[in-house]
Parts: C-alpha cells; structure tokens; sequence
C-alpha cells in the first residue's frame, strides 16, 4: 500500500511538470526581421521608462549638507583636508567637535596595577611599553587601543588575583571595574619627565591629568529628540548618580585642596595681590583649548556650564583664579601670553554669573603629559580653576 501511494504521488508531479513545461501559445506573432524586432525592443523600453518610478530627491541640490562625526585628531589630519580639496568653492564648517552633536557623560581611564606591597615607582612610556603586562582576556583588545603602543599583554582570568600570588607582576585593568578594596596598588605614570607622576584616582582621572585618562562620548542626530532627551538625563545629576554606582567617573564639579607646586602658589598669590596664601583648592576640571587659541573643547564648555553653581555652593566668599597653560609649541614668550588670554577669557565668561575671577597664566609650563605628541600636547592646552584662602 505503502508503494502505491508513491507511485501515486510521482504520477501527480510528472503531470505537474508536464503542464508547467508545455510552451504557452504566443498572444501576438512574433516579430518579422531584425527592423521589427529592433522597433518592439525600442517600444519596450520606452515603456518601461515611462512606468518606472523616478522619486523626488529629499531636499533642493543647492541645499545639501554633509556632517561627519570623528574624533578631533582625525578631523583635523585627515577629514577637513579631504573635504576642503573635493569641495575648493565650498563653505567647509569645522565644527565636527559641536555640542550639538555630541556631550561627554562620563571619564574612564586604564589603571595600572601592582602587588598591594609593591614600591610606588613611577612608571614612564617606555617601560609601558616594554614590561609585560596581565590583563583581563576580555579587555585585551580595549587595553591595547586605549594606551595607543605596542603593549606585552598576557591574558590572565583574574588579574587582581594573580598580582597577589606574584609581587613582581604588573596588571593593566579598566578604572571602573577597580571596585572598593581592589587587592592591588595603582602605580603613577609619567607621561614626560618634565610631567608629574600622577595614579588613577577619581580626581585625577576628572581633571584628566592622568594620562590614559578618557572620555566616553554620547553622539545623536540633531533629528532625534528622544536621543536628545536621553542624553540630557545621562548629564542630569540622577543620570550622573547612576554612572557613579557603575564605577566610572562622573562629571559633577569637586574640589580637592592639595600639595601645591611652589610656582602655583606664587602665581596665585601675585594674581590677588597678596603677600601670600594659606592654601588652595583645586576644581575638577581642566578647562581645554584647541590649538594656539581660546576655544574650548566641549566638555570644557559644559564644565564651565558647571562651575558657577559649583563655586557659589562651596566658595560663596572664595577668591577664584583661573591658571592658564599651553602646550611647548610656538616661543615662551608667545606661549605665556596666550595662557594669560586663556585664563582672561574663562573669567570673562564667568563674570556675568557673579564670580570676580582673577586670570594667571604658566605658559608651557608644569605640563602635565608629553608635548611629543599631539594627544600629550591637547591635554597640556588646558585652564585649571583655582579657590584661594587667603592667610588670616
């Protein structure tokens, strides 16, 4: 029985086939010669052109637009070059880095670690580069992009852990996932030798001395509102609240009274007049430059956006002064005049909130990464916001 339903079903398909392979009988007979069969492909085509869709381009030729977003190196060593040679006649915009676009909503940072018994000694680029390092198996790849060298990575499961069993060894490990009472000592880096040896911490991390210190970008369309509305609420302090909790550093403005460089000290005081000072404190934040002027980058632009409320909670009688820097390029003497412009700028946005700065600048001066690269040198552009107490 089995047999015959089969037989059955292959009688159904060759019928099936049988039909579908009949040739069907033309409507029209068929074209006469090459002149005929020329004439029926032209009308053909014309046919087809006058049936087929042509839709409207979104916008007029004359008012099209492009915006590229990249990274501020890029841009400036490659995209604004390519687009001013392609369009020569063309209003080519550089603002590629525009709040309208893009906010910083928090600060990361590649930490260093060592045995909890381990010496503190500071550790310079090429040793960076040239000790091997344990690291995560699933940050190898962020590791190695992060600190922009050639790294001697081995991949460990648990590096904390290993740094305990080994005095000797080194772990590289992303900042945020360095939870409270991490078994191991962050190591200082010197980006320079002329720079400060500076560890990962909270503080320094915010003001971006640190140097593998970076930022984490939130990018939208200026078409999307609901993009726009998410991204306010992640710069918002409930939005900062939750980025604390996840152990990334987030952008709310504090200060820090510290050891302060000799230099600092006597630049403060010469900028209020004074014979001398009791101390000072320090605002999280490094307010920084494009080059060779005293356009602020945009987290310093929301920074600034900051401070106000920020001095006028913790420092309602203080005696603020901005401390302008820049990077080795171009003479001292040109360098120490545009670090004043710098500082007299930030305090002139400033004044109309009620805050009296005063402006100093250092010049190239105590820089705090490496002016051999054009990442150091951004970092050394920069305006630090001082809180002097004056002595009694």
């Amino acid at each position: 029985m089995a047999f015959e339903d089969l037989i059955a079903e292959l009688r159904d398909g060759m019928d099936r086939a049988r039909r579908l392979a009949r040739p069907a009988s033309p409507t029209t007979a068929p074209p006469q010669g090459v002149a005929d069969i020329r004439a029926s492909l032209e009308a053909s085509r014309a046919a087809v052109a006058e049936n087929e869709a042509k839709p409207a381009p979104p916008f007029p030729a004359e008012s099209a637009r492009l915006a590229i977003a990249t990274t501020p190196e890029l841009a400036r060593s490659l995209v604004l070059p390519l687009l001013k040679a392609r369009f020569p006649n063309g209003e080519v915009s550089e603002e590629l880095d525009s709040r309208a676009f893009s906010e910083v909503v928090a600060l990361d940072a590649v930490a260093l670690l060592a045995h909890p018994d381990a010496s503190a000694i500071p550790v310079d680029l090429a040793s960076l580069a040239a000790q091997p390092w344990l690291a995560s198996s699933d940050q190898v790849e962020s590791l190695q992009r992060r600190v922009g060298k050639a790294l001697t990575l081995r991949e460990v499961a648990d590096p904390p852990h290993a740094l305990v069993a080994n005095n000797d060894a080194r772990a590289l490990a992303l900042y945020h996932q360095c939870k409270p009472g991490l078994a191991a000592r962050f190591l200082p880096l010197q980006p320079a030798a002329d720079a400060r040896a500076l560890a990962a911490s909270p503080f320094t991390i915010a003001t971006e001395d640190y140097a593998l210190a970076y930022r984490i970008i939130g990018a939208v369309a200026p078409q999307a509102p609901a993009a726009r509305k998410f991204l306010d609420y992640l710069t918002s302090d409930p939005g900062q609240d939750r980025i604390a909790e996840a152990g990334f550093v987030d952008l709310r403005l504090r200060h820090r009274q510290e050891q302060v460089d000799p230099t600092i000290l006597a630049v403060l005081a010469q900028a209020l007049n004074l014979q001398s000072i009791a101390g000072a404190s320090r605002y999280s934040t490094n307010l920084r430059f494009r080059v060779d002027e005293h356009r602020l980058d945009i987290k310093a632009q929301a920074d600034l956006g900051r401070l106000p409320r920020s001095l006028a909670r913790d420092f309602p009688n203080g005696k603020v002064v901005i401390l302008g820097f820049t990077d080795s390029s171009g003479s001292a003497e040109h360098n120490h005049g545009l670090s004043i412009k710098r500082a007299e700028f930030i305090a002139a946005e400033l004044k109309p909130f009620g805050i009296d700065a005063a402006a100093a600048g250092l010049g190239q001066q105590l820089p705090i990464d490496t002016n051999e690269t054009e990442p150091g040198r951004m970092r050394n552009r920069r305006a630090e916001v001082w809180v002097v107490k004056p002595e009694n």
